[in-house]
């Protein structure tokens, strides 16, 4: 998962994916906003797989694991 710079502190995390859902590099993952709503930060896919877990828990901060993806190996 790769997000873009520090999140601020606290945050509310809305998911954008499903469980077990294809994704690849690029996708949005979900976002982060504060609780003011006026600094929204979208989470990116860092690799291509499918979607392993997602926090369901509302509220997140810097560090929190928010969706795992678990990456798919090539039949090379």
């Amino acid at each position: 998962m790769n997000g873009h710079g520090p999140l601020p502190s606290p945050n509310g995390h809305v998911p954008a994916v499903a469980l077990g859902q294809r994704v690849a590099v690029g996708d949005v993952l979900g976002s982060v906003v504060n609780v003011m709503g006026d600094d929204v930060r979208q989470l990116t896919c860092a690799t291509r797989g499918h979607v392993l877990c997602i926090r369901t828990l509302p509220f997140a901060n810097a560090g929190d694991g928010l969706v795992v993806v678990i990456e798919d190996v090539d039949d090379a």
